[in-house]
């Protein structure tokens, strides 16, 4: 069977691939070419989007705990448990993270979801996660099979996309960790939306994170996340849903399962209301436990199925790197203060305390400094990535109080901790973040008028991003930074093409981001970073400034038109407004807002594509009525900046006998002109004068005519002189809704204008009683 990528790659062969992984003797695994993951994880998405958060699985099925990327002793259990698609699997979850080969072990796993969608059901564990997975070996193990962190980010994607829980036959709930104070029903999960990262607090934390204890109702979790669970709930949960059996993994069992909980209304029964299933034997290459799963046959029958280790799993020698989150469990512990300061971070980022946010590691680094020389590179590579981040916005929001002096400093810092020198920082990161916090320190130097230093900067945040390949988040935003600058110096030409290149940069993103979901919400978060539309709107604005500088109306017309309706679609009462997503678009009208101000040529005293945004929702009212305040002066603008420009061109048109007149006008410098077939009559070139707009009165030559379109071509003399001309468009750019402006002659009036928009597109104007003007 193959799948069909649909992205020009070829067809990826799943029976080919699940072979290549399933070594022969002793032939190493072959895991897949990176391409081939991108585009599995792709087509895997689609499949587990469609699944419910409570997912139906029928009988007979194979139940697995934890597996942990001990690859080796997953391929004994389907030995031991039977083969897809003969037997029906459900995997509780925690595929990867400190076994030697969890790469292997969740490329597997998809192939064989991809190959048998209804026969393999993958649940969703804490270790599904992107900042579990940087601690704890499977970014490491990406790197060093892949070569760089594309295979991490691709799988942590499909991550977003497992489902949580899983029912077999109405009867017993498959869930990773347990129950949650907030799920009294299944219908409350099915509720959840799940395709995001882990949150820290919540049912859907609680579900991944939770663990039974002999306790008789619910206690905080020594974990830090989740909670502790006893009798009292887990029979509630029961009763309530119907339910059998509660099945979970998330906790090291020696004895490879164990019932909890003994059910009051079947006191004789050995088993219990809960059974935690563990699924890799000899966890982490040294606990000495037995693994199982637990097989139930089509008559409901439960049956226990123990395992070993297997001496290839055995030989598996974890990397140095992985020694301290798979050593002792006061190793562990000793890395809990930093976990947690992660994460106190990202929740006061969220609640913009960007001040408390990086003193919060600041100080867990100074408390810890012992520890931090032991510490996982990854661990530590994300408190500095947090930390850079945190600079960088600080910096940002003193730049916007002017408090100058403090701005520079946290800049200033940021630019040392993104140094090459620190070796404790990803690289790829590091990189990002560089740019990062060069791009700030360009806006930074721009906005107290040190334009050449702050070009410097923006200069070196492009080069940066340039060699990045792509990594670098938001490389429009640079461009659309030096556009602003380059037009601050009077550098229109050069200020143009950034523009244009960050307008083809965020419709090739906008396009790819349409062809896979869900938005990247890993790695580290550029702080200017803001949604595409936005951006877009700015982009095309900019080349319409630029385009006016540069003396050429109708490409700055067109281009604040486009900017227009990319306003009112990200903006329109049809969407909503989001001040979050929209504070670019209200940073760039707050300039307008002066009773005297030019709407034209004055976006570059903003900072598109800075990195402060705008925090009080009740801007959003106000930069909706500036659009609107703004485009009804610019369209005024608009109209006469066009007059201007185009009239010259315009011509009058008369039969020397007077018996027709119309309008024309000039399309080539050379003399020839375009009018209406029916302004024309039957007239013939010797009959027809044109009047230019000096006044001057010119014999003119009929060139051709085209009675069904009602168009005729005129010519006349240009002696010697270059005549005033309109240049033509491309129509394949309209759209219904644009802004139209007529410059003609009706009945003789000269030099008349008028304004509408486009009405229709893709009509026909053939006609074959000649009578195309029906109104007036």
């Amino acid at each position: 069977m193959t799948v069909d990528t649909g992205f020009g790659d070829g067809d990826l062969d799943l029976e080919h691939a699940i072979q290549k992984l399933k070594p022969v003797g002793d032939a190493a695994p072959e895991i897949l070419p990176e391409k081939h993951l991108k585009l599995a994880c792709q087509q895997l998405k689609s499949i587990l989007i469609e699944e419910s958060n409570v997912q139906p699985v029928q009988l007979p099925v194979v139940i697995c705990g934890d597996i942990h990327g001990q690859y080796f002793d997953m391929l004994e259990l389907f030995n031991i448990g039977g083969q897809i698609p003969e037997k029906n699997y459900i995997f509780m979850g925690d595929f990867v993270d400190r076994g030697y080969n969890s790469v292997e072990t969740f490329e597997l796993l998809m192939l064989l979801k991809l190959r048998y969608p209804a026969g393999i059901t993958l649940l969703r564990g804490n270790h599904e996660s992107r900042q579990i997975t940087q601690v704890y070996g499977f970014y490491d193990e990406c790197l060093r099979k892949y070569g760089n962190a594309n295979s991490w980010k691709y799988c942590t994607e499909v991550f977003d996309y497992l489902t949580l829980t899983a029912i077999v036959e109405n009867s017993i709930f498959c869930v990773h960790g347990g129950l949650s104070p907030d799920v009294k029903v299944l219908d409350q999960i099915r509720t959840i939306n799940r395709v995001q990262e882990i949150p820290h607090e919540g049912a859907f934390g609680d579900i991944v994170w939770s663990d039974p204890e002999d306790i008789e109702s619910w206690a905080a979790s020594p974990r830090g996340a989740g909670w502790l669970f006893g009798e009292r709930p887990t029979q509630h949960f029961n009763r309530l849903n119907g339910l059998d059996l509660i099945a979970r993994a998330h906790q090291l069992v020696q004895e490879g399962y164990k019932y909890m909980f003994a059910d009051p209304l079947s006191p004789d029964d050995k088993t219990g209301l809960l059974v935690t299933v563990w699924s890799a034997p000899n966890y982490c290459y040294r606990c000495g436990n037995v693994a199982s799963i637990l097989d139930i046959d089509e008559r409901g029958e439960r049956e226990f199925r123990i395992f070993q280790e297997v001496p290839a799993s055995a030989a598996a020698v974890p990397p140095r790197q992985l020694a301290l989150a798979m050593g002792e469990e006061d190793s562990q512990e000793a890395l809990r203060p930093f976990i947690e300061a992660e994460r106190e971070f990202v929740q006061l980022q969220a609640a913009g305390d960007h001040d408390g946010a990086v003193r919060c590691l600041e100080g867990v680094l100074r408390a810890e400094q012992a520890t931090v020389q032991q510490m996982p590179d990854t661990l530590l590579s994300t408190l500095f990535e947090r930390l850079a981040i945190g600079y960088n916005t600080l910096g940002m929001k003193h730049l916007k109080d002017n408090n100058t002096e403090v701005s520079c400093k946290f800049f200033e810092k940021a630019e040392a901790l993104t140094d090459p020198a620190n070796l404790h920082m990803n690289p790829e990161s590091r990189l990002v973040l560089r740019a990062v916090t060069y791009n700030n320190m360009g806006c930074f130097y721009k906005s107290f008028g040190k334009l050449h230093t702050a070009l410097q900067y923006l200069k070196k945040a492009q080069k940066i991003e340039e060699k990045s390949h792509g990594r670098c988040q938001n490389p429009a935003g640079t461009h659309l930074n030096l556009c602003a600058l380059l037009s601050q110096m009077g550098k229109h030409q050069e200020a143009l093409q950034h523009a244009d290149k960050a307008l083809k940069k965020l419709e090739a993103a906008q396009h790819s981001q349409q062809q896979s979901q869900p938005p990247d919400s890993s790695g580290p978060v550029a702080t200017g970073s803001t949604n595409s539309e936005s951006l877009i709107c700015v982009a095309y604005f900019n080349m319409g400034a630029e385009y006016e500088h540069l003396k050429k109306a109708s490409e700055a017309l067109w281009h604040y038109q486009r900017a227009y309706d990319s306003c009112l679609q990200e903006l329109g009462e049809e969407l909503g407004i989001s001040a979050g997503h929209c504070w670019q678009v209200g940073a760039l009208f707050g300039h307008w807002q002066g009773a005297n101000a030019s709407p034209f040529g004055r976006f570059n005293k903003g900072c598109p594509g800075g990195s402060h945004a705008l925090q009080n929702p009740g801007m959003e009212k106000k930069v909706k009525v500036a659009i609107h305040k703004l485009f009804g002066s610019t369209r005024c603008s608009l109209v006469t900046n066009v007059v201007d420009t185009v009239g010259p061109a315009v011509v009058a048109i008369k039969h020397k006998d007077g018996r027709g007149q119309g309008s024309g006008f000039v399309f080539s410098s050379d003399g020839y002109i375009v009018t209406n077939d029916h302004v024309l009559g039957d007239a013939t070139g010797s009959d027809i004068v044109v009047s230019l707009t000096d006044d001057s009165v010119l014999q003119a030559e009929l060139v051709g005519r085209d009675p069904p379109t009602d168009i005729g071509i005129l010519r006349i003399p240009s002696r010697g002189r270059s005549l005033p001309a309109v240049e033509l468009g491309d129509s394949s750019n309209l759209r219904v809704g644009q802004l139209v402006v007529a410059i003609g002659n009706p009945l003789g009036y000269a030099n008349s204008v008028s304004a509408g928009v486009v009405s229709a597109l893709g009509r026909s104007l053939r006609s074959q009683s000649g009578r195309l003007i029906v109104t007036a």
